[in-house]
Order: C-alpha cells, then sequence, then structure tokens
C-alpha cells in the first residue's frame, strides 16, 4: 500500500513540475512576444526611412559630378 501511494505522490509531483515548467515557459514567450513588437514599432520606421535615404542616394548619386570624391575649396569645388 506504501507504494502505491508514493508511486502515485511521485506522479502528481512529476505532473505538478510538468504544468508549472510549462506555465512558466508560456509567461517567457508572451513576454518575449511583447519586446519583440515593442522594438519593431519603435525601430521598424526609422530603419524603413533610413533605408528609403539610402537607396535614394545610392541611386541618384552617379548623376551628381564629383559626388563623394571631391572637395570644397574656398567657394569652388574641385575634383581630387
Amino acid at each position: 500500500m506504501a507504494t502505491v501511494i508514493l508511486t502515485v505522490g511521485l506522479a502528481f509531483i512529476g505532473y505538478l513540475a510538468t504544468y508549472l515548467n510549462g506555465l512558466r515557459l508560456t509567461q517567457r514567450q508572451a513576454r518575449l512576444t511583447r519586446v519583440n513588437v515593442q522594438l519593431s514599432d519603435f525601430y521598424g520606421p526609422p530603419f524603413a526611412l533610413l533605408e528609403a535615404n539610402s537607396r535614394a542616394y545610392d541611386t541618384l548619386s552617379p548623376f551628381q559630378p564629383g559626388c563623394g570624391v571631391g572637395v570644397l575649396v574656398g567657394m569652388g569645388y574641385t575634383e581630387r
């Protein structure tokens, strides 16, 4: 009789430990999801703006004479 009670008790403890661990993991996943949403809301728009500006600059810079390779000297512009 004692072995049956011990077996049932250990099974119940194992089930309780599994349940609590699953609950903890679910809560942790919910917190991580919330942080990811907050980060994407915070950094998403500035990243999109930066990416659009970088692409526009890369696209239009070949049409500018001496863009990125010249220096300003006095009031004039000279290329290196």
